[in-house]
């Protein structure tokens, strides 16, 4: 649904009693936000972090760049989103008519048009391979060496693979295992999953790109979902849960950022980082998504300015997200022999090169979004309704992104 919808629902009063489970419905706006923030940090990431800048040890270009290497903690945050919103509407739907249908059909229509189309694109330019192009069919874009095409073709496919492989066979443990079972096994998933990829990266093995290596990323949102909905985070201590989630995984991510931004990068320390950087990013993910429920309510103030603006690309992430990294490609392509096309070794037209493609970029997704994307979206309710409940399930139907969500 258009953002012009949020807020349709409404939090449980303060008459609720503690020990209820948090009741939620339509559009959070914050993560409307969170999702747009996340957003424009990988832009970032993509677009300086990854432009192999000569920049000399110790200036401010160095550091600069080595701070958007940050951005990529966006696509973590994605994952955790989608386990969050998709996890719940699970939970929500599990006991209605049509469970499968409405979930694969819903997301169909928020999914394929746009990544249809874009492979088209992809392909007609002669950027992908066909390999790739069948790998992304498949959804294995991140696996894509098994029809012997290389998984970073077009590398934001990969983290769609990884989405798409999970929730292929996540409905069916919602469906069939029991709550409390399902809350032991998260919680297992998210635990154990940062141990696993300390295995794989003592052997050399990369974690970055594999689906099991991103487990935690996804249940950790799917965990918070069910803990809302079973109430062991209520209306009486979800502001607690939050403050303490956020101070604990504000000190553990402290030195994490410090050595980003140093640069380190021995042995040991590149097996630590590919292992256990994700898990304080999951933890301030989950505090600010319990108090942007705990402040949802029907009728609320106006959103800010600044709230706006990342809701803004919140709601058009996922084509930003889709496009982004073909309009540096062309950028590139055409100014190479140009003045702008020295941005290798300048860094102001490194500044000019993020600055025009991501005017670009967002035009281009806005329109898609506008004028493509809804048309399809506008179909959900005709074709996959929620019936037999009153209400909706208690999240906005997500779609995906690199593990972004936007409804």
């Amino acid at each position: 649904m258009p953002n012009q919808q949020a807020s349709a629902g409404a939090a449980a009063g303060a008459q609720e009693p503690a020990g209820d489970p948090v009741q939620y419905r339509g559009h959070i706006l914050p993560l409307d936000g969170l999702r747009g923030a996340g957003m424009l940090a990988v832009l970032l990431f993509h677009a300086f972090f990854d432009s192999n800048y000569p920049a000399a040890p110790g200036s401010w270009q160095a550091f600069l760049i080595r701070f958007t290497s940050l951005g990529a903690a966006g696509m973590t945050m994605f994952f955790s989103l989608s386990g969050f919103l998709i996890t719940g509407i699970l939970l929500d739907s599990v006991e209605k008519p049509h469970y499968w249908k409405n979930f694969y059909v819903r997301r169909a229509l928020r999914i394929l048009p746009a990544y249809l189309l874009m492979l088209v694109v992809l392909f007609a330019g002669h950027f992908v391979s066909g390999r790739f192009v069948l790998a992304c069919l498949l959804y294995i874009g991140n696996m894509a060496r098994l029809v012997g095409a290389r998984s970073q073709e077009y590398g934001v496919m990969w983290t769609l693979a990884v989405e798409e492989q999970f929730y292929l066979i996540w409905p069916l443990f919602v469906r069939y295992v029991g709550r409390s079972k399902l809350l032991w096994l998260t919680l297992a998933g998210v635990v154990l999953t940062p141990f696993f990829r300390l295995l794989l990266a003592s052997h050399g093995i990369e974690t970055f790109l594999n689906t099991p290596s991103n487990v935690d990323c996804i249940l950790s949102g799917a965990l918070l979902a069910i803990l809302l909905r079973n109430g062991t985070i209520h209306r009486g201590n979800i502001r607690k849960v939050s403050r303490w989630l956020a101070w604990v995984s504000g000190l553990l991510l402290l030195p994490i950022v410090l050595i980003a931004l140093h640069g380190f990068s021995s042995r040991p320390v590149t097996v630590f980082m590919a292992a256990f950087k994700q898990p304080p990013i999951l933890g301030l993910f989950a505090a600010y998504a319990l108090w942007a429920v705990a402040r949802h309510r029907k009728g609320g103030p106006a959103p800010s300015r600044t709230l706006r603006f990342f809701v803004f690309f919140g709601d058009i992430s996922y084509g930003l997200y889709l496009v982004h990294q073909l309009v540096f490609r062309l950028y590139d392509k055409y100014t190479v022999h140009s003045v702008l096309g020295g941005f290798n070794s300048n860094f102001g037209l490194l500044f000019v090169r993020f600055l025009i493609t991501s005017l670009i970029a967002t035009g281009i997704a806005w329109l898609s979004r506008r004028y493509f994307e809804d048309l399809f979206l506008a179909q959900k309710n005709r074709l996959a309704p929620y019936k037999g409940d009153p209400q909706k399930p208690s999240v906005p139907e997500p779609g995906v992104l690199p593990g972004m969500e936007t409804s």
